[in-house]
């Protein structure tokens, strides 16, 4: 085996890092698009309702999570492949399920609940399989 340079290990940890906070902008991106629906639930679909829209603070939120959450997916399909990579949007899914539940008081039944533990367990199958990221 042979020793990874500074600079390579540094590269690495920040891919990983970069892969980490993918299901956490999911999650902000939830929590901003719920919030900015909420804000334009009661008013007509028209050019005013999108021009109040882009005045929204969650709503602004939303559009830059969305880009950064692009650009950090690119790079890390740059340096993972797609099977690694896809894996860590699914724990997303959790995230949003425990979200869901705790800041806005939404109901998580059993088969959430189920659901979410099966795609925890998927998440780790897939994560120890063969040709898994170092």
């Amino acid at each position: 085996m042979t020793k990874s340079s500074p600079s390579s290990r540094q590269r690495r940890r920040a891919f990983w890092l970069l892969w980490a906070a993918m299901p956490l902008l999911a999650v902000g991106y939830q929590i901003a698009a719920e919030e900015a629906a909420r804000a334009l639930s009661d008013r007509p679909l028209d050019l005013s309702w999108l021009r109040f829209a882009a005045s929204l603070p969650w709503f602004q939120a939303l559009v830059v999570i969305d880009v950064v959450s692009f650009v950090a997916w690119i790079v890390v399909l740059a340096e993972f492949q797609l099977s690694e990579a896809f894996t860590i949007s699914a724990v997303g899914y959790v995230l949003v399920i425990a979200v869901s539940w705790t800041v806005f008081g939404e109901p998580a039944g059993p088969s959430q609940i189920i659901g979410a533990g099966a795609i925890l367990v998927g998440v780790w199958l897939i994560g120890r399989g063969e040709g898994a990221p170092c």
